[in-house]
């Protein structure tokens, strides 16, 4: 069964990025001419999705207007010979079904993922943020549903970090009989506490049932978080890596927001 909905929650407030973000939300910085969340679109409609749901707050219609078409911009650019600099934007537009769910609160991710409840039914889903960006031969969208395909049960992405990074991330448990198979999740361990270079990188396939797990959290210094449902699933249910060939680089903070910015020209350019 391929996966056709994608949830990409992109409501925080982006404070590390400040002032910019004050105007521009983190989802739409550049990596070259194109914002991140284009990048995630164009990967989603490579690998099969349909519907996408973008959960943001009532300060970012940036987004609803970037991915909005703007006839006379486009005539504009026509009759100049330009049209191609916004060919692939057009086509993410006309081939998407682009939803906006609107976030009053930042409650944090989970809470985030439970608006889009109602609209992901029973059907498994995949989950995208808008600090993680990656570059290599095949969409990390591609490679979550050749897990999910191989597997058939909730999905963490996953990327090999150095040593002297895992305590940045959640480092991902495995089983020693099944090295695709997740027993659970160390948030930010020390270095020599670490149980795999394993980092997810915000990317999943996930069952419907996290919504019953999502309703059931507490809040965490005012937010409600994605991690506390999956650690209240992986006692019902098996997880799986979703392992990417792709370089996954942490966007969220301007190191990383710069490191991809230089690869992509190299890459890309």
């Amino acid at each position: 069964m391929k996966v056709t909905k994608l949830i990409i929650p992109v409501a925080g407030l982006g404070t590390r990025f400040l002032p910019i973000t004050k105007a521009v939300p983190k989802a739409m910085m550049p990596i070259l001419q194109k914002p991140v969340l284009q990048y995630l679109l164009e990967d989603a409609l490579r690998s099969g999705i349909q519907d996408v749901y973008i959960v943001l707050n009532h300060d970012q219609e940036l987004i609803r207007d970037y991915f909005t078409h703007k006839p006379n911009l486009e005539e504009k650019i026509k009759k100049e010979g330009k049209i191609k600099t916004i060919e692939t934007l057009n086509y993410v537009i006309d081939h998407l079904n682009i939803h906006y769910i609107y976030q009053d609160e930042p409650l944090g991710t989970g809470h985030a993922i439970l608006l889009a409840k109602e609209y992901i039914g029973k059907e498994p889903f995949m989950i995208m943020y808008g600090d993680s960006f990656f570059l290599g031969k095949y969409p990390i969208t591609l490679e979550l549903q050749k897990a999910y395909t191989q597997f058939e049960c909730n999905i963490i992405g996953a990327s090999e970090v150095e040593l002297q990074e895992v305590n940045k991330y959640g480092m991902l448990l495995l089983d020693e009989d099944d090295e695709d198979r997740i027993l659970g999740i160390v948030e930010k361990p020390a270095l020599r506490e670490t149980p795999s270079l394993l980092a997810c990188n915000g990317t999943y396939i996930l069952q419907p049932s996290i919504f019953k797990e999502l309703e059931k959290i507490k809040q965490v210094s005012g937010e409600y978080l994605l991690t506390d449902a999956l650690f209240r699933l992986m006692r019902k249910e098996e997880f799986y890596v979703g392992k990417t060939e792709s370089v996954f680089y942490d966007i969220g903070n301007m190191n990383g927001y710069i490191k991809a910015n230089q690869d992509a020209y190299k890459v890309l350019k």
